[in-house]
């Protein structure tokens, strides 16, 4: 028997948890579907022997609305303020956790295909099927690109093309002496293709074991709106940048945007 939600959330980053509560908060059936064996998205953290790095989307600055915002769905305890940069609390991953119920979050669960249909029909890579009356992807624009290609949406794909995204690589020591450092812009993008043996043979990589590489690191240049939504698709997240190139302060605004279009608050 195929499983029937009011809403799937594609990707557990912060605006798709942000939604999620939105969402449990008015009792609403769904679920969260992340492609990943961890929470969070972008906002990373990583344990190496007794140390915690944070090692996506770390730092970031907000508008006087977009700080309210981060106060509604986080606790002080889970973030640092100084003069007008904030930070999340190493691990960063444990706010997101906060606010998203388990029970509604199925990870390891790549969606591949999003049939138009009345419910839609949702494939994971698994070969597992369900069914929604509202898909809400929170992808990064390419891949976002790919969920959208067989629903009508072609004004909607020119629109994410635009969509553009610096590239990052970090490096790791082992856990003997762990270390954490983020490469340059300019080393990110000339050696982003390379294998990891290949990155850590450069000079600048010397005392380094393991590379992590975020294809989509930061958005460069977004979508001057704070959501997308038509016929029961919904997108939202960081690329939807409204006034404001923020990482964080557009996921959070993005996904309270679409929640009061859909009277949800």
């Amino acid at each position: 028997m195929i499983s029937e939600y009011e809403f799937i959330i594609v990707g557990a980053g912060l605006s798709g948890s942000v939604f999620s509560s939105f969402l449990n908060k008015r009792g609403m059936k769904h679920l969260v579907l992340e492609k990943s064996k961890g929470l969070g998205g972008r906002i990373a953290s990583r344990r190496l022997g007794d140390q915690t790095f944070d090692h996506g989307v770390s730092q970031f600055q907000l508008n006087a609305d977009q700080e309210l915002l981060l106060r509604k769905f986080f606790e002080e305890i889970d973030f640092t303020q100084s003069g007008s940069d904030f930070n999340w609390v190493t691990p960063a991953t444990q706010a997101i956790k906060k606010i998203l119920n388990p029970l509604n979050v199925k990870k390891d669960s790549k969606v591949i295909n999003i049939k138009k249909a009345n419910p839609f029909e949702i494939l994971l890579e698994s070969g597992e099927k369900m069914n929604a009356q509202n898909v809400v992807i929170t992808a990064p624009a390419p891949q976002a690109i790919e969920l959208l290609k067989n629903l009508d949406s072609l004004d909607l794909i020119e629109l994410l093309k635009t969509v553009t995204y610096t590239k990052r690589i970090i490096l790791f020591s082992n856990e003997v002496h762990p270390k954490m450092k983020f490469m340059t812009d300019g080393f990110s993008e000339a050696n982003f293709e390379l294998s990891d043996s290949e990155i850590l043979s450069k000079t600048e990589a010397q005392g380094f074991e393991t590379v992590k590489k975020w294809r989509y690191e930061k958005v460069k240049h977004g979508l001057t709106l704070n959501h997308w939504s038509r016929d029961g698709i919904h997108l939202i997240g960081d690329l939807f940048q409204g006034e404001k190139s923020d990482g964080v302060g557009a996921a959070l605004q993005s996904a309270f945007s679409l929640a009061t279009q859909l009277s949800l608050i």
